[in-house]
């Protein structure tokens, strides 16, 4: 791919690269690159073939960059077109995000929370997320038969609700609390990676077990941030105490999802996680304005 990436990066005409990093070489069959020329800096993104998938992107894109400001913008090649396919490999071109990820702090919480529900609030948006939540939770009931702890897993997985008997918007399915797909710019939030960005549960949109962290070979919750987050949250859209619960439950099926790619002593270390997180739950709503 090396080879023919200026060929590729002259396919949107006029970018005269000073610098070219390469950021993924092929890993998972995509590549990414950092372009800087004299006035500013993209991103490209290469991925295989699949133009149902990337448009998917794109349209993501447009929307929540070009139009709303909440994520990178795209830019189209001269001929209008949105991307540049080789033999194997679609690429798409986007605005690079300087700034800096969320720190652990009341403000930053509050910040985010917002910035999540004013994304659950957009209207004018209707091509689905990546996620089909029963079929998800079909699969992990089939997880882990061999763990000691498949039971009491089972247990927790079938509380899980069918999410599409509730409500549903525009969600990121990848940018909760403590991971790394969101940029503070400016004091505004963007967010980054819209891969499975569309129409989807928000409650899977929360990851409120990561507010559970393990540090000194113990667990503990952080309880004042994941309720500045929460408020933060509901100053934009007041959640009731329905759908608080199934906040919480769609955090759970989120760690869950996660969870399973994981290799056996860190899917362990996440199940003691769960564990223990969900243990917080009475305590932490107890802290909740209803």
């Amino acid at each position: 791919m090396q080879n023919n990436i200026h060929e590729i990066i002259a396919g949107w005409g006029g970018l005269d690269v000073e610098q070219l990093d390469v950021l993924n070489a092929g890993n998972g069959g995509r590549y990414v690159y950092k372009i800087k020329t004299k006035n500013e800096s993209f991103i490209l993104k290469g991925q295989p073939i699949d133009e149902g998938s990337v448009t998917n992107i794109i349209s993501a894109h447009e929307y929540l960059g070009n139009k709303i400001n909440m994520a990178p913008r795209i830019y189209h090649r001269p001929n209008g077109s949105p991307f540049y396919k080789t033999n194997t490999h679609i690429f798409y071109l986007m605005e690079f995000i300087e700034g800096r990820h969320l720190q652990d702090t009341i403000e930053d919480c509050f910040l985010f929370g917002k910035a999540l529900a004013r994304l659950h609030t957009l209207k004018g948006y209707d091509v689905p997320c990546s996620f089909d939540t029963n079929e998800d939770i079909q699969q992990m009931k089939s997880l882990y038969t061999e763990r000691k702890w498949k039971r009491e897993f089972d247990e927790i997985l079938i509380l899980i609700p069918d999410f599409y008997q509730y409500r549903q918007c525009l969600i990121h399915t990848d940018a909760g609390f403590g991971l790394t797909n969101v940029i503070v710019r400016n004091g505004a939030v963007i967010f980054i990676d819209l891969d499975g960005t569309g129409i989807g549960s928000p409650y899977i949109d929360f990851s409120l077990l990561n507010f559970a962290v393990f540090n000194n070979n113990q667990f503990s919750f952080a309880f004042d941030l994941a309720k500045s987050y929460l408020d933060g949250y509901s100053s934009i859209y007041k959640l009731d105490k329905q759908e608080y619960d199934l906040v919480w439950h769609g955090s759970i099926f989120h760690h869950i999802y996660n969870m399973q790619w994981f290799d056996y002593e860190e899917s362990e270390l996440r199940w003691e996680k769960l564990r223990f997180a969900v243990r917080q739950k009475d305590e932490l709503f107890q802290m909740l304005d209803w």
